[in-house]
């Protein structure tokens, strides 16, 4: 009798246990086969070590099926508008070279040539998975932060912890050193959410860095499934968008820059702006960036020069 498993579907059935697990094997997975990946994982959501099939009878689009909420994969829309639906729905969570259905071979073979698929992970992280740490009896709380089917995001994220942390992340993704990561994760978690200041997070972090370790990588994962959530808002959006820098990832805030600027224009003392909500602190930077747009167009200058004064995308400045 052949034994039946209850296989989670998405990041936000996991436990804590099996995100740590899942997110720390996509950490150092390197350049393990994708096959391999995916079967590791699938012992992860099982909960236990499975017979490992031969390479040549292993169902490779099941396991892609399987494990599809861990990944993302895309295709060129100029070849998506000629397939069936069927190929179609599978593209989007296998490889070309992952379908098995021999109903769509001969389809699969007229395009293959000129499929460009795009493998990366799957952010679609809509809380906070991790909620709590402990290190011995002492308990350190991380953020709210929960994305309902809206799209609507509830958090307790403030200014200060969340800009210290991305600091951190940027330093971890250029050096690779992981005391990084906990100076990141020590911004984020504490034991009193109330309040918050770089220095204790910087003492935290020595603490966290001797006692952590797949806490670390899994709050990495989250804090850029996060940064995603906002890189793609339809509001917030514009703070993120490409300066013409070299870095992909580089933000328009000016980092505490613009905390200081907040102060001097009112919306409290520093430690008042440090504390504000995250989402607060995005809807003034964009408040402030459509009046600089309005007022560049009352002195007649025209998109193209305000995208170069603003520092901002054509494509952005046309959206205000």
């Amino acid at each position: 009798m052949m034994k039946e498993y209850k296989i989670e579907t998405a990041w936000d059935e996991l436990t804590p246990s099996k995100f740590k697990e899942v997110v720390n094997l996509l950490f150092d997975a390197g350049s393990m086969a994708k096959a391999e990946l995916r079967f590791k994982i699938l012992e992860i959501l099982v909960g236990e070590k499975l017979p490992k099939p031969k390479v040549e009878i292993c169902c490779h689009q099941c396991l892609a099926e399987w494990t599809k909420f861990v990944f993302s994969i895309s295709i060129n829309d100029d070849v998506v508008q000629v397939l069936s639906n069927k190929l179609k729905n599978i593209l989007t969570y296998a490889l070309p070279d992952e379908i098995d259905d021999k109903t769509l071979l001969k389809e699969l073979e007229t395009v293959k040539s000129i499929i460009q698929p795009k493998f990366g992970f799957n952010l679609a992280l809509t809380s906070n998975l991790l909620p709590e740490i402990s290190i011995g009896k002492k308990k350190f709380h991380g953020p709210v932060f929960n994305i309902d089917k809206f799209g609507i995001l509830e958090t307790d994220i403030t200014v200060g912890e969340y800009l210290d942390a991305y600091e951190y992340q940027h330093i971890y993704a250029q050096t690779k050193d992981t005391k990084y990561l906990a100076n990141m994760a020590a911004c984020l978690y504490r034991q009193n959410r109330q309040k918050y200041n770089t220095f204790e997070a910087q003492q935290r972090a020595i603490l966290f860095q001797e006692h952590l370790n797949k806490e670390l990588k899994a709050i990495w994962f989250m804090l850029i499934c996060w940064q995603n959530y906002f890189y793609n808002h339809p509001v917030f959006g514009i703070l993120f968008s490409g300066s013409g820098e070299s870095d992909p990832d580089k933000i328009s805030l000016g980092s505490y820059g613009h905390v200081y600027t907040m102060s001097k224009d009112g919306y409290g003392k520093i430690d008042d702006v440090v504390m504000m909500p995250i989402t607060d602190f995005f809807n003034i930077q964009v408040k402030s960036i459509q009046e600089a747009v309005v007022s560049l167009r009352g002195m007649k200058k025209n998109n193209g020069e305000i995208s170069i004064d603003l520092k901002l995308p054509i494509e952005t400045v046309l959206k205000l």
